[in-house]
């Protein structure tokens, strides 16, 4: 038992403390000398700190998609943030508006901004 209570302190603390019977005592060994030693180990009784495993530092959000492009057209509405694509280029819009067949994305400065 004293090899358990060197190896596993808090395994022997237990044994001794949950259901003890004196007659499993062997060599003159008494419950107090037992206790007594696993006190000791265990800083007087109080259980060792649980043993820390290295954490994974923690990983950084992920990012969101993508903002999905989609053709400007005529006739369609578009929101302030919307993303459109026009001849080669994309554009964001800057304010809520109806497209019109005259007003277009390089027509329209006001309403969109080129980001790319």
């Amino acid at each position: 038992m004293v090899s358990l209570a060197i190896s596993k302190p808090q395994t022997a603390w237990n044994f001794f403390t949950t259901g003890f019977q004196s007659s499993w005592l062997d060599d003159g060994a008494s419950l107090t000398w037992y206790l007594a030693f696993r006190a000791g180990l265990l800083a007087g009784g109080n259980p060792a700190p649980p043993q820390q495993h290295p954490q994974q530092p923690p990983q950084p959000p992920t990012p969101p998609p993508p903002p999905v492009i989609q053709q400007w057209e005529v006739n369609r509405s578009y929101n302030v943030g919307d993303i459109v694509s026009f001849q080669g280029h994309t554009y964001q819009c800057t304010t809520a508006n109806l497209a019109e067949s005259t007003w277009t994305p390089t027509a329209s400065p006001s309403a969109r901004k080129e980001i790319s």
